[in-house]
């Protein structure tokens, strides 16, 4: 993972180099462009030379939990006492990244009880879960939940054959048909209890819902970029080239 977190970051300084070489960029956005490719490895760099290792991951657990449910609770109050019934005028409580929040002390919270399952890790799970739960359906981001189902299933992965691995994989293959089937009957419905299934079609179905929509239209502005220059791309401060006219919402939107 070090390895990797500078490849990402030499790679964005190659990028932005490029994009001066190509000439005519935009340096204002490229700055843009290189802090959203960093940050990330950058932050896990700090992480991995500040921290000694196993000894202070209980620590940093310990903080992520505090902080995602703190947060949760912060967007089920805005959502309740302050702005009650305004999805529509206010789509999300907190921020974006709330949901990476949430996502990880979720998983982390599962990950301790199943691989320690105590009497305190089952109550901090009775406790916190239900809190997450409530503070993703307030910030209404449908990736909380995509990040979640990943988070499990590479924890389901990683854990080694044990009986209760066993024992959970039973049961997913016997509810994996019943799950087929209730995706099945609710694909075309919107409300109640196939809820699920419309947000499940709503991730991969750019037909029922303009975000989605929007994410197909900007990979084929972004797939004809790439052909356009293959090897190296575009460079940072340079639009990218594309059929498909899509509203520019943001300044950066097209770089």
């Amino acid at each position: 993972m070090r390895f990797f977190g500078w490849v990402t970051v030499l790679g964005a300084v190659l990028l932005e180099l490029w994009g001066t070489l190509r000439g005519d960029m935009d340096f204002g956005n490229s700055l843009w462009q290189v802090e959203h490719a960093v940050y990330l490895p950058l932050l896990f760099l700090a992480f991995h030379y500040a921290f000694r290792g196993p000894q202070d991951q209980a620590s940093i657990g310990k903080v992520v939990i505090a902080a995602a449910t703190l947060r949760a609770v912060l967007a089920v109050s805005l959502r309740r006492l302050l702005t009650p019934n305004t999805i529509d005028v206010m789509p999300t409580a907190t921020t974006h990244t709330d949901s990476m929040l949430f996502a990880a002390a979720f998983c982390l919270c599962m990950a301790l009880v199943l691989e320690v399952p105590s009497t305190k890790h089952k109550l901090l799970c009775a406790v916190v879960l239900p809190i997450l739960t409530l503070g993703m359906m307030a910030n209404n981001r449908r990736i909380a939940w995509v990040e979640i189902a990943l988070g499990l299933g590479v924890l389901f992965i990683v854990m080694p054959m044990t009986p209760r691995k066993r024992r959970l994989l039973r049961k997913t293959l016997i509810v994996a048909p019943f799950v087929a089937l209730y995706l099945l009957i609710g694909w075309d419905r919107t409300g109640g209890v196939f809820r699920g299934a419309a947000l499940l079609r709503s991730l991969v179905d750019a037909k029922s819902d303009a975000s989605t929509e929007w994410r197909d239209l900007e990979n084929i502005d972004l797939i004809v970029s790439l052909r356009s220059s293959p090897v190296m791309g575009l460079g940072y401060g340079h639009r990218y080239i594309g059929p498909v006219n899509v509203e520019d919402v943001y300044s950066q939107e097209h770089f």
